[in-house]
Parts: structure tokens; C-alpha cells; sequence
């Protein structure tokens, strides 16, 4: 059962609810059904649910700590928010659409136990269908990124993403998949680390893993299959919100830990290469649309 507010639990979840009853109450489900033989807490962020999504899962589960915004605060200042309420030794960070299906608890200690330099920890997340889901992730590199934006989108991923098979060894990553991450909060307390909330929303977990590895801690990917994603934010042209918010992030990323000089190549070949996409007589007008609002953020880098 949970323990709320006690020196002594062991996990903290800290899930982040918008607009989201029904993956915010499986995923609370199943934290509660594969966490039992551990002490944990629940902390819930709800970030300003226009629907009635929060007042029921406050109503449906008792014991679960809740914080509710009056706006939208975006995931990394949430999750900083459930950090500051959070007491347990390790702080487990949510997408509210993951799904546990394994106990992976007693593994999560020992991983942490075994490895002084473990700043970082996630599991094999899988698609809804069962199949192996992309979890560990490369840092940018201006080739990547040239790849990442001139070839067919199914394949994008293919240009960054750690490509795991069944029974898999361990593997050191660059970063993971925000969905599920798991640190210890001694660690962040003593290098005074949270995430930048300068990040709406995308690629704050590539900046906390990248911080980490600055203080010389390493991110691991445990292929252990740990539960469902159901989430698969692609960076696609046809989600414009998505796709800005992805192009926003990933050059305030370049700027920030690769310094000015990179920020302005990687500014350069979103604007070549974008224009080109703009110009083509191939796309869309709304496509287009698009094009030019990823042009004049980019333009900002320069």
C-alpha cells in the first residue's frame, strides 16, 4: 500500500494529468497493482484540465497526493513540481499514457545499487500492439540531424534511436524516452539539478540526461519490458503544434549545451532545408504553412 508523506517510501511516482481520465486512471492502476510489495506515493500534477478529468480521479483514488494548476505549466515545470512534493529515494516520472505491466521495482534498486555512476535509469517501453517501442536515444549531431529532416518520416527515428532486440544486455544511452524515467533524488539534490523549464513540453528529458552526463553520471536502458506506451509523438508535419514545439526545443537545446556557434549551423540547416520543403511544388499549403513557422523560429537562432 502507499505511504504518503514518510521519510521511508521508496517510490515517488509523479504523473502529470491533461485532459486525460481514462490513461491517467489505468496508469495509476497500474502502479498500484505492480508496486505492492514496495512503499510508494503518487503525486498527480494536473495542469489546468478543462474537462472533468482531475475532480474524478481525486474522487477515485484517496490516497494519491494532488496538485492542481490554475494554467497549463507544460511537463518539465510539472514534473519539477512533483519533485518539490516527493520524498521517496527514487523518483519515477510518468507520461500519464504509460502503462505498467511488469514489476520492475526490485531491479530498479539493485541497478542503483550496483552502479555509482547510474544517473539515469529507463525500461524497454512497448507499443499497444506488444512490439518493442523506440526508448533509447543518440544526442543531436549535425549530420543526424541533416538525415533526420531530408529522409521519409517513418524512418527518422531510425537515425537516432537505439534499436533493441529481446533479452537484450543493458546498454549505456544518451537519453530515453521521457515516458519513464527513474532517478534517485539524493543524486539531484546534491548536484542541485531539476529539469529546465524552459521546455514546454519535448526534449527535456534529452537536457536532463545531457546535464547528468556533464556531472559524469550515465543514463541506462534496462531492456526489460516495463509496461505500454500508448503515446507515439512523432515529429510530423501534419501535427503542426508538435512539430513546432520539437523544432523549438531541439535548437533552444543546441543553443544551450553546444554553444552559439552550433545553434546558428543547426539554425542554417533547418532554413535550407525547410525552404526547400516550403517551395516544392509537392506539399500542401497547410504543410507549407508550417514550413515557414519552423523558417522564422529558426531565424531567431541565427
Amino acid at each position: 500500500m502507499p505511504t504518503l508523506n514518510s521519510t521511508k517510501v521508496t517510490f515517488s511516482f509523479i504523473v502529470i494529468n491533461y485532459n486525460s481520465y481514462d490513461h491517467t486512471h489505468k496508469c495509476i492502476v497500474s502502479i498500484k497493482n505492480n508496486c505492492r510489495n514496495h512503499s510508494f506515493e503518487i503525486i498527480l500534477i494536473d495542469n489546468a484540465s478543462s474537462d472533468d478529468s482531475v475532480n474524478k480521479l481525486e474522487n477515485k483514488f484517496k490516497d494519491v497526493i494532488f496538485v492542481k494548476n490554475d494554467e497549463n505549466y507544460g511537463f518539465a515545470r510539472a514534473c519539477n513540481q512533483g519533485l518539490d512534493h516527493a520524498s521517496a529515494e527514487f523518483l519515477i516520472f510518468l507520461n500519464n499514457d504509460f502503462e505498467f505491466t511488469t514489476d520492475i521495482f526490485n531491479r530498479i534498486i539493485d541497478k542503483f545499487k550496483q552502479n555509482n555512476n547510474l544517473g539515469l535509469l529507463g525500461f524497454q517501453l512497448l507499443n499497444p500492439d506488444g512490439t518493442l517501442q523506440k526508448t533509447g536515444f543518440i544526442f543531436p549531431s549535425i549530420w543526424r540531424r541533416i538525415l533526420q529532416l531530408i529522409i521519409v518520416p517513418m524512418l527518422r527515428k531510425r537515425t537516432s534511436a537505439i534499436h533493441a532486440k529481446p533479452d537484450q544486455a543493458d546498454q549505456v544511452v544518451d537519453y530515453i524516452k521521457g515516458a519513464l524515467m527513474i532517478l534517485p533524488s539524493k543524486l539531484l539534490n546534491q548536484l542541485n539539478l531539476r529539469f529546465d523549464e524552459n521546455y514546454f513540453m519535448y526534449h527535456e528529458e534529452m537536457d536532463l540526461a545531457y546535464q547528468l552526463r556533464q556531472h559524469g553520471k550515465i543514463c541506462l536502458l534496462d531492456f526489460t519490458p516495463a509496461g505500454i506506451h500508448y503515446g507515439m509523438h512523432f515529429e510530423e508535419v501534419s501535427n503542426e503544434r508538435i512539430f513546432l514545439w520539437r523544432n523549438k526545443n531541439y535548437l533552444y537545446f543546441i543553443k544551450k549545451n553546444y554553444g552559439k556557434a552550433k545553434s546558428v549551423i543547426f539554425a542554417l540547416i533547418n532554413i535550407l532545408i525547410f525552404s526547400m520543403k516550403w517551395l516544392s511544388p509537392f506539399g500542401n499549403s497547410a504543410h507549407r504553412r508550417t514550413y515557414q513557422k519552423v523558417i522564422r523560429l529558426s531565424l531567431d537562432y541565427l
